[in-house]
């Protein structure tokens, strides 16, 4: 059975609020007391947690729902919304690494509409056209995360914009990205559209998902 990180909350607030039911039955009489009785039964003496006739006292259920437990368990071990989709600050931080660290990664252009020579720029560190350069995009890149899971992380509804793009995450350098734009580290592959692709990737980048600090280096 799967569970949605938006469900996740209410049901461990269920989980850890759920009151005990029903009541203390005496075996012998069948009087039933809403509170555990200290010695014997209030209605006919019968000694609290003695036998009658092979019956024991019937007790409220003291256990919460353990069918709950596995639900819960599997939703955060499984995939745990990465640091930086939750952080404005990481993820600004290790955007704007991505951004400006020289002739490494240069995530852009800033402004989609208005790129500048920022495709000629790429174009000529990959060596091809910009027409080319263009077509590899975060929004087709390996690491670009746009899972049904990942989009339960985002602060709002994650729908595409009106030219086709969208928000995702970039399991590279750990930050929200948009799909129209690129950087140099761009690999075919992408975009990461199902749970178990996106879980796989979490395995193997969970310390650093997860690190509230930015990335260095």
């Amino acid at each position: 059975m799967k569970i949605t990180r938006r469900n996740l909350k209410r049901l461990i607030e269920h989980f850890l609020n759920e009151e005990k039911s029903g009541k203390y039955v005496c075996p012998k009489c069948g009087h039933k007391h809403a509170k555990e009785p200290k010695n014997k039964c209030n209605n006919c003496g019968h000694a609290y947690d003695n036998k009658f006739q092979g019956k024991h006292w019937v007790k409220p259920n003291e256990k919460k729902n353990e069918s709950i437990i596995p639900l819960v368990f599997e939703a955060i071990i499984k995939f745990t919304c990465p640091a930086a989709t939750q952080n404005v600050e990481l993820n600004t931080a290790n955007r704007d690494r991505a951004r400006n660290k020289n002739g490494h990664i240069k995530y852009g252009p800033l402004n989609i509409d208005e790129p500048g020579d920022y495709w000629k720029k790429i174009a000529k560190n990959w060596d091809t056209t910009e027409k080319a350069a263009k077509k590899s995009l975060c929004g087709n890149c390996v690491a670009f995360d746009v899972s049904p899971q990942m989009k339960e992380c985002m602060p709002g509804e994650v729908e595409e914009d009106s030219d086709g793009g969208r928000l995702g995450y970039c399991w590279m350098h750990h930050f929200k990205c948009h799909s129209l734009r690129t950087c140099n580290t761009w690999a075919r592959g992408g975009p990461i559209t199902k749970n178990k692709t996106s879980l796989s990737f979490f395995k193997k980048n969970k310390e650093q998902a997860l690190s509230k600090k930015p990335l260095r280096g």
